[in-house]
């Protein structure tokens, strides 16, 4: 208690009420001793002015809990204790309210819970939410792989499809698993990943599934495919298409089979047959055999299908004749081959005129062969190789001849008119011809002079398409000074077919200076090709007769170059004429 004024006899104080409420006894004297007094004062507690409930919003699981606190305090903020406070909840439903302010979330959903004490009131959001789902147990492990169908039987390059199934320890199938599969022997069959099996080869392979560990397997059989049926004939093609031969001499033609896709058959049975056996007989092996002078038709048969070769049969000459030499004519050269050429200086290695080589380093290109069935001197010929390699322009063989007055250069007496008789023949079934300007076969010199010769006639083997090929036509070009081609302009068929010896036969004679009269004639196996009367050999300034034969095969122009060997073989050279 504190005095805070006297007025007269009268004294005032203020009394200070504490913490607690209850009564409290005043006692006022004047003096110590003296004369006293009392009072009962009673002091009252505060009123609650706000409740605050905390916390203010909380979200609780079904099933969970959470203890709310209620502040109470009085006008002037300061805190009260002790006083009662009453709880509840709007939705007890969702959320209950105890009476110590426990709350108790009982279902989805939202309550607001209340704190009141003297009349005042505080709030709490409560959310309520529902309880995860429980985790699902674990899966269960693999207990035992099952591959359907247990066994399969396919052919080569058929296609199984395989299945695997899993199940755990109680049986239950299990899916979504990883399953590999595997070939015990994938050169037999092979599996993709998703179990589809593929024969590869005859034979047997085990397919294995795997999954966590376990497997199953399935045994595949791998058979060979049956072979598809054979494909019909649908074309026979004979080759050469036609082939001169002279009586008696043989030609040997081949059957070329193919399907409806032009694939070559192999293995069939062929029939062979002649139109005319008194002219020429066939083999069952397609070897023609010249009878009498004419013509046939061979034809070649297989399942149905045919195809033909027009054989024409010369008559052959007698022994040492010359069936197309003009008469007058006066023999100067002739070689049989049955010493060779291996000089480079012009020699009498034959039976008349000078021969000679004209390169040493080609030797091994000019050899000399046996062939028995040589039409006028066997057994020895002539053989000369085109090797593979051989660039167009160049020749790998060169020799030539003529008359007894030859020099160095086989340059010897000019003739008027020679007459020129020889055998050849390109061996094997076909020929790889130059593809710019054919081959040319040899070399007449004429009208330029000898130091440099360059009006030259040349017979040769025409380009024609394909380039290999098993006949051909011939052709006689003159170059230089004068520049004129002559083709076959009598019998246009492709005579000169290989693996057959084939008889040239040329006439060749100047024209008179200034006038187109020359003659160029030329017979193959007795048939005449070519007939002109208006050649130009020789012109003012380029005078000379013809004065020289060389056999040199020039394979055609610039351009290309062969891609295999090649050879060709001559029997027996004649050469006679009238000189200039």
């Amino acid at each position: 208690m504190t005095d805070t004024s006297t007025t007269g006899d009268q004294h005032y104080a203020r009394y200070q009420a504490g913490a607690d409420a209850g009564a409290a006894k005043v006692v006022v004297s004047g003096r110590p001793g003296g004369i006293a007094d009392t009072a009962i004062i009673s002091v009252m507690p505060a009123p609650v002015a706000s409740v605050a409930v905390s916390p203010a919003t909380m979200s609780v699981q079904v099933g969970g809990t959470v203890q709310l606190a209620a502040a109470t305090k009085d006008s002037a903020g300061n805190p009260l204790s002790g006083r009662a406070v009453a709880w509840m909840s709007s939705n007890p439903a969702i959320a209950a309210a105890s009476p110590s302010g426990l709350v108790t979330a009982v279902a989805a959903g939202a309550a607001t819970i209340t704190a009141t004490s003297e009349g005042k009131s505080g709030t709490a959001s409560v959310t309520v939410t529902t309880l995860p789902p429980p985790p699902p147990p674990p899966p269960a492990p693999v207990a035992t792989v099952t591959v359907s169908p247990a066994s399969a039987s396919l052919t080569v390059g058929q296609s199984v499809q395989l299945n695997a199934t899993l199940k755990d320890a109680s049986g239950n199938v299990l899916n979504g698993r990883t399953v590999s599969w595997a070939s015990g022997t994938s050169g037999v069959a092979t599996v993709s990943g998703s179990g589809l099996v593929t024969g590869v080869a005859a034979g047997t392979a085990t397919i294995t599934a795997t999954s966590e560990g376990k497997s199953g397997t399935a045994t595949v059989t791998v058979t060979s495919l049956p072979p598809p049926p054979p494909a019909p004939v649908a074309s026979v093609v004979v080759s050469p298409a036609s082939a001169s031969v002279p009586v008696g001499a043989t030609v040997q033609l081949t059957a070329s089979l193919k399907d409806a896709s032009g694939n070559v058959l192999t293995g069939r049975t062929i029939a062979w047959g002649t139109s005319a056996a008194g002219v020429a007989t066939v083999s069952a092996s397609g070897l023609v055999t010249g009878s009498a002078a004419g013509t046939a038709t061979i034809t070649a048969t297989s399942e149905g299908k045919s195809g033909t070769a027009l054989i024409v049969v010369a008559s052959a000459p007698p022994p040492g004749t010359n069936p197309n030499e003009p008469s007058g004519y006066t023999r100067f050269a002739e070689h049989d081959f049955s010493t060779p050429i291996t000089q480079s200086t012009p020699s009498a290695t034959g039976l008349m005129g000078l021969w000679a080589i004209d390169d040493p380093t080609l030797l091994p290109n000019m050899t000399y062969a046996v062939d028995l069935g040589a039409p006028r001197s066997a057994p020895q010929v002539f053989q000369g190789k085109f090797p593979a390699g051989l660039q167009g322009g160049f020749t790998s063989i060169k020799w030539q001849g003529w008359d007894a007055a030859a020099d160095g250069n086989s340059y010897g007496t000019e003739m008027r008119e020679i007459y020129l008789s020889m055998w050849i023949k390109i061996v094997g079934p076909d020929y790889e011809n130059q593809p710019v300007a054919g081959t040319k076969m040899g070399f007449f010199g004429y009208a330029e002079p000898k130091s440099s010769p360059g009006n030259q006639g040349v017979p040769k083997i025409k380009v024609d398409s394909p380039q290999i090929r098993s006949d051909f036509n011939l052709r006689f070009e003159q170059q230089n000074t004068v520049d004129r081609i002559l083709d076959q302009n009598v019998d246009t068929r492709r005579l000169m077919t290989c693996g057959v010896w084939h008889r040239w036969e040329m006439v060749l004679r100047l024209n008179t200076l200034g006038v187109t009269d020359g003659v160029l004639r030329w017979w193959v196996d007795g048939t005449l090709i070519m007939d002109y009367s208006d050649v130009t050999y020789i012109t003012p300034g380029n005078t000379l007769g013809f004065y020289t034969f060389k056999f040199w095969p020039y394979w055609g122009g610039i351009g290309g170059s062969k891609t295999r060997d090649d050879y060709m073989q001559v029997d027996h050279i004649y050469i006679s004429g009238i000189k200039k």
